[in-house]
């Protein structure tokens, strides 16, 4: 502790001194105030008189300092160098009671040092003890176990003697009553003796039995390896089940979506099935009033075919020029052409009539064949059966297919049907064929208002057959567009 205060101490004196000899040098004339209070000690030599310094730390200073300060001081008068001497013998003797106090502490010092290493000793010798002290404690507990696991052994083992003894009691008493059941064994034995010879001999009989029990389970082992086959096939064969059931079901889900489509549609088809029929009904009367018009102009033809036949008679019998002749002869083809131009119209009429009805009776066919169709796709039959269904325009000039004839065309009661149709034009043809022959001498040539036969130009025309060949299936299992 002394030895720390040593350096702070050096330099805190180093300093006032060099601050004294500093102001010293900067007064170049004498201060009253240093030789008023040369008497008393100033705050910082006051300071130095704590028995904290050390003389050793104070260095005094040397004679070449003191000799620079001499001469620094020349200037100064009288009165400055007696304050500095003075000062100078208060230094020395501060030095000097500094000197004593340095002894003091130093006694003190090693004296400390010296108590230090007492208790160090001492510390050591506490340790050491303190650890002994420690094991001898362990040892003692274990003593202490050893003994208590003793004392409990003991008591088993006077507990496992008394057992013992009482158990070798019961043992002697066990071995008179096993004496007497020996004897009884014997006896006992005499006869198994001779049951053992009677059992030998239907062991023997039994190893036969044995040998064929074992055959018989040989084969019933193969048997079973077969079904457990069997069971190994069916439970993949269930697993494949499953999975195509959880397939079925994902596409009776779809399928029930596409159901409440296909109803939707079903109700806008027979929407428009009732507008069909409104308009079906429209065309019956347009048909209607187109037969009695034709039925007018057959009485027309029939009519004019008379007025010919009397004419043939009267240029026959009259003999009169050709001039008469031709002009009749002309009047009777331009008319027939303008008759002919007629029954064209008609038949194209009745032709866009039949069409646009085979569409209305192919739309309403199809929406039950459809329900039918998602049924089955729903019961594990993938089928698509879909109708390419192409309109009237879009055919580029095609003859469409045949379908079947609407009833109300096939009807009696005022309706225009095919016999009825081909008829009148089979008259017709005949009458233009008779009125040609006439005209040329008895060549049969017939005419027709387009130059070529009519019947070799639309043979089917007049006549709606049903679809031979079913519809082709369609690759994609989506519902085929539906065309009104």
């Amino acid at each position: 502790m002394a030895d720390r205060g040593k350096p702070s101490e050096g330099k805190a004196v180093r300093s006032l001194w060099s601050k004294d000899a500093a102001a010293q040098l900067w007064h170049s004339t004498p201060v009253k105030q240093r030789s008023v209070g040369s008497g008393q000690p100033s705050g910082p030599m006051d300071r130095s008189t704590n028995p904290g310094f050390r003389d050793s730390s104070l260095d005094p200073p040397d004679s070449h300092s003191l000799y620079s300060l001499q001469e620094t001081k020349l200037p100064v008068n009288d009165l400055s160098g007696s304050t500095i001497q003075r000062q100078r013998r208060e230094i020395q003797l501060l030095m000097e009671e500094l000197k004593d106090r340095e002894v003091e502490l130093n006694a003190m010092a090693t004296s400390h040092h010296k108590q230090h290493q007492v208790w160090e000793q001492d510390r050591q010798t506490v340790l050491m003890l303190e650890q002994r002290c420690a094991r001898l404690h362990e040892e003692v507990q274990k003593r202490n176990e050893l003994i208590g696991a003793v004392t409990t052994r003991m008591l088993a083992v006077e507990s496992r003697e008394e057992e013992a003894q009482k158990e070798l009691s019961a043992a002697r008493q066990q071995l008179c009553g096993l004496q007497q059941e020996q004897r009884v064994i014997r006896d006992r034995c005499r006869d198994c003796e001779e049951k053992n010879q009677s059992l030998s001999s239907t062991v023997t009989a039994l190893s036969t039995q044995v040998g064929s029990l074992q055959a018989r389970e040989e084969e019933l082992s193969s048997m079973l390896r077969l079904k457990e086959k069997d069971a190994t096939e069916a439970a993949a064969q269930i697993l494949s089940l499953s999975g195509r059931l959880r397939d079925v079901e994902a596409l009776l889900t779809e399928s029930r979506s596409q159901e409440s489509r296909l109803l939707r549609d079903v109700d806008d088809h027979k929407r428009r099935s009732k507008e069909a029929k409104h308009e079906a009904s429209r065309l019956k009367d347009q048909v209607q009033q187109q037969a009695v018009q034709s039925s007018t102009q057959r009485e027309e033809i029939i009519r004019l075919k008379q007025e010919l036949q009397l004419l043939h008679r009267d240029v026959a019998l009259s003999g009169e020029g050709d001039s008469w002749k031709d002009e009749l002869l002309d009047l009777c083809r331009s008319k027939q052409e303008r008759i002919m131009a007629e029954l064209h119209c008609l038949r194209q009429v009745c032709e866009n009539q039949r069409q646009e009805l085979q569409l209305l009776h192919l739309n309403q066919g199809r929406a039950p064949e459809a329900l039918r169709q998602k049924t089955s796709e729903s019961l594990g039959e993938p089928t698509c059966k879909c109708v390419n269904h192409q309109s009237p325009s879009s055919l580029g000039g095609k003859t469409p297919p045949p379908v079947q004839d609407p009833p109300y065309l096939t009807q009696g009661g005022g309706h225009l049907s095919r016999s009825s149709l081909q008829r009148l034009m089979d008259e017709l043809l005949v009458s233009s064929e008779k009125t040609d022959s006439a005209g040329d001498g008895g060549t049969v040539q017939p005419r027709h208002p387009e130059g070529f036969p009519w019947r070799q130009q639309q043979p089917n025309a007049s006549r709606v057959q049903a679809r031979p060949t079913p519809p082709e299936a369609c690759p994609c299992p989506s519902s085929a567009p539906w065309t009104a």
